[in-house]
This record gives C-alpha cells, sequence and structure tokens, in this order.
C-alpha cells in the first residue's frame, strides 16, 4: 500500500516485503526467498526472481509460453483462418 501512496521507494519496498512475509505460511518457500531479497535489496527484482529455485522459475516460463502460443491459437481459430499462411511452420512428408 505505502508503495502505491508514497511513492516506489527502497524504503517503502522493503516494508512492503516484510509486511507480506508475515502473511506468508512457512510452505510458501518460493515467495518467502523473494519477499525476504526485496526486504533486504528493495527494488532488486531480478535478484529477487533468481532466489527462486531453479525448476519453478523454469516453470514460470513455460507457463508464459503456453499463454502465448494459447492466445496465439485463439487468435488464429477467431480469424477463421485454418488455411497454411505465409509464416506458418509445416512439415513436410509426415505421417
Amino acid at each position: 500500500q505505502d508503495r502505491f501512496l508514497n511513492g516506489e521507494t527502497a524504503d517503502n519496498e522493503a516494508a512492503a516485503a516484510k509486511r507480506v512475509m508475515k502473511g506468508l505460511n512457512r510452505f510458501m518457500t518460493a515467495e518467502n526467498s523473494a519477499m525476504q531479497s526485496l526486504s533486504r535489496y528493495p527494488l532488486d527484482y531480478k535478484r529477487a526472481f533468481t532466489c527462486i529455485p531453479k525448476t519453478l522459475r523454469m516453470m514460470f516460463l513455460h507457463a508464459v509460453q503456453s499463454l502465448v502460443w494459447n492466445r496465439a491459437a485463439s487468435h488464429r481459430v477467431t480469424m477463421n483462418k485454418i488455411d497454411v499462411l505465409a509464416g506458418d511452420l509445416v512439415a513436410i512428408g509426415t505421417t
């Protein structure tokens, strides 16, 4: 809340991260890691993201890839374009 009312400052970011940590349980390891990092290094979001375990970061990446693919496929279907268009990847000679 402070961040949006008073602007984005290091002190506000650290205070917000500490308040969020109080509401997290001990099983929320990724969230706790990110919030601990933000409380120590406010506004350093890259460092906070790298505190999350690599396997979970990869899952985030795959989720974003899936979202992009699904939106593109949905857009293609709503355009009623089922034919091959320029730029499509096509496998030739496969069964």
